[in-house]
């Protein structure tokens, strides 16, 4: 498929950062250590599909998902939409960008000022982007969206404030503000896991109603793979800044191929309360992304590691259709 046929397009994106410590030789010095945060990511997006983003806190996640919608900027690689580099868009349209591609945070209390209402929120929001002619439209919008979403009556919500309303009401809000703009990308970067456990479900599927009425493609970032494999047609495992394993989401994860898949899985609760599951251990916390060496990243702590994986990175391999894993030892 030609790139610009996929609304989004990462090749090769890197993302190291600087970082001083102090000299183990000498006592007054500090040296300079590369944190490899994102290391050589690609992915590809078609229109209204979603994709997982799954893995442990620290494996770079969320730096990546900051540099799909240019909150960070990439040290080398390239991100591009409807086949057109992001760092063009930007320098051409600013504006035009911004609608195209949104994000939602984890956080929904930190995503708005505290001393401006909802509905200022969502009609600035669409005044920024001229959509609306009149005040009066734009309400009339804003209002309808929340509607739309469960939020009834509006005008019980439009004039309260971020810190009147609960975690899930304002998460709704947050996603709603993001997906009125009618973007072509959608990161939510664990936009539930500061939520409830009776309201999550809910937004979940408020979120995957939206994108896909839009046509809208989104990367789900999680460490929860049970809500990721709900919300998601594709799934991608990182490791210290790495994708070590990728494809639709019940090959991966009903067939997984890397150790470090089968790890995360074996660890994770089943919801068929028959289903019989041997836990993998594995010793230790992830190792720091800092110079890393030249061997897997994962060999340190992996139960299947021999002497390849010490000194050789594996070779991304096509298991089966589109099913990707970067393992010595796949099957």
């Amino acid at each position: 498929m030609k790139t610009q046929e996929y609304v989004l397009s990462a090749t090769d994106v890197v993302k190291w950062y600087s970082q001083r410590v102090k000299s183990e030789r000498f006592r007054f010095r500090s040296a300079s250590k590369t944190v490899k945060a994102v290391d050589g990511v690609s992915l590809q997006l078609k229109a209204g599909e979603i994709m997982g983003i799954i893995g442990e806190s620290g494996c770079g996640k969320s730096t990546l998902g900051k540099m799909l919608v240019r909150l960070e900027s990439p040290t080398s690689g390239d991100i591009s939409v409807h086949g057109v580099s992001s760092d063009q868009m930007l320098k051409e349209d600013q504006l035009q960008f911004r609608r195209t591609v949104q994000i939602v945070f984890q956080n929904p209390f930190d995503t708005f000022d505290p001393r401006t209402t909802i509905e200022r929120i969502l009609t600035d929001t669409l005044k920024l982007h001229k959509i609306g002619e009149t005040h009066a439209e734009r309400y009339e919008i804003a209002a309808k969206a929340l509607e739309d979403v469960g939020l009834q009556p509006a005008d019980d919500y439009l004039y309260r404030y971020p810190f009147e309303l609960s975690g899930g009401q304002l998460q709704r809000i947050s996603i709603l503000r993001a997906m009125l703009l009618k973007p072509s990308f959608l990161v939510a970067d664990e936009p539930v896991s500061m939520l409830d456990v009776s309201v999550r479900a809910e937004i979940i599927k408020m979120l995957k109603d939206l994108v896909k009425n839009h046509n809208t493609a989104l990367v789900f970032i999680s460490h929860d793979i049970s809500t990721t494999r709900y919300i998601s047609d594709n799934v991608s495992v990182m490791y210290l800044g790495r994708i070590i394993e990728s494809g639709a989401t019940d090959d991966v994860l009903h067939h997984p191929q890397h150790p470090y898949t089968k790890v995360l899985l074996s660890n994770t609760a089943s919801i068929d309360l028959t289903e019989k599951r041997e836990v993998i251990t594995i010793d230790g916390e992830p190792p720091t992304p800092i110079d890393h060496g030249p061997g897997c990243y994962f060999a340190p702590r992996c139960y299947m590691a021999q002497d390849i994986c010490l000194k050789e990175y594996p070779k991304r391999v096509e298991v089966k259709d589109n099913h990707w894993a970067a393992c010595h030892f796949t099957q």
